[in-house]
C-alpha cells in the first residue's frame, strides 16, 4: 500500500504536461475518459509510486480544489484536468 507523501510542488512540471497531453489524447482513442489518460500522464512520468491522493492533488492543486469529479483545469489555459470540482 503507497501512503499519500503531500509534496510542496504544485504546478505541473511541463514533462508532466506533455506526459498528459499524449496519455488523454491515446486513451480518447480508445473510448476511454480524459481523466484514464490524466492519470496515466502523472503516473508515467513521476520517479516514485503515487497513491491517488496524490495524482488527485498533483492535477487538481493549481486552483485550490481537491474534491473528485469532473471540471478542474490543471493549468490554465493549457490542459483541463477531469478529477476536480470547480
Amino acid at each position: 500500500m503507497v501512503q499519500s507523501t503531500h509534496t510542496a510542488q504544485t504546478e505541473l512540471t511541463e514533462l508532466e504536461l506533455e506526459s498528459i497531453e499524449y496519455f488523454v489524447s491515446f486513451v480518447q482513442m480508445l473510448g476511454y475518459p480524459k481523466s484514464v489518460g490524466e492519470i496515466y500522464g502523472v503516473l508515467f512520468v513521476s520517479r516514485r509510486p503515487m497513491a491517488l491522493d496524490d495524482v488527485v492533488e498533483r492535477l487538481c492543486n493549481q486552483q485550490g480544489q481537491r474534491q473528485p469529479g469532473p471540471g478542474c483545469a490543471a493549468q490554465p489555459g493549457r490542459h483541463q484536468a477531469g478529477l476536480c470540482r470547480r
